[in-house]
């Protein structure tokens, strides 16, 4: 999440780590798709008026009774989902589906860390 002219923006990086670029193809594809719905989630936590006098490119100020555990657990439980449902994306491709599995455990391996079942019942999906 970022501003840009005043706005939130959702952006990512992920499909542009070293191993996932290498894989390339649908591996990319759902690591983008996926990426920019985990960012969304936290954009619907934030008040709209989030970005006004920030830098382009900078973050957006958070309220102060803001959660961020709770948003980061609903934002890897979209993730998460988004992960599973596009594996078919790989179309049996071994190395896309290898990407996406480990994926997806370093997600329940976040929401683990940060007990988001426990703290916010935010369940893994």
């Amino acid at each position: 999440m970022a501003c840009c002219q005043g706005q939130k923006v959702s952006c990512e990086w992920a499909s542009e780590l070293p191993l996932i670029k290498k894989i390339g193809g649908a591996l990319q594809a759902i690591s983008k798709k996926c990426a920019l719905e985990h960012e969304d989630s936290h954009a619907g936590d934030m008040p709209d008026a989030a970005c006004e006098g920030r830098p382009d490119g900078g973050f957006p100020k958070c309220p102060e009774d803001w959660d961020q555990d709770k948003s980061e657990c609903s934002a890897l439980a979209t993730s998460l989902q988004c992960l599973r449902g596009s594996k078919k994306d790989c179309q049996g491709d071994k190395q896309c589906e290898w990407g996406v599995d480990v994926w997806v455990e370093n997600q329940e391996s976040q929401m683990k860390a940060l007990d988001c079942e426990k703290k916010y019942k935010t369940e893994t999906p």
